[in-house]
C-alpha cells in the first residue's frame, strides 16, 4: 500500500486514464498483498504439507 500511496499523485494522462491507472495501483497491492499471505500460510506447512 505504500507504493500505491507515494505513486498515487505521479500517474499521468486524462481523467480516464488516471482513474484507471490508480484502480490497477490498488489491485497489483492487493494482489501481492493475497501472494504474501499465500506464501506464509504455504510455508507454514512445511516443505512435505505436514504438520508436526
Amino acid at each position: 500500500m505504500t507504493a500505491a500511496t507515494a505513486l498515487w499523485n505521479r500517474v499521468h494522462g486524462p481523467g480516464l486514464l488516471r482513474l484507471v491507472q490508480r484502480v490497477l495501483l490498488i489491485v497489483v497491492c492487493q494482489a501481492t498483498a493475497i501472494a504474501l499471505v499465500a506464501a506464509w500460510i504455504n510455508n507454514s506447512y512445511g516443505p512435505t504439507g505436514v504438520r508436526a
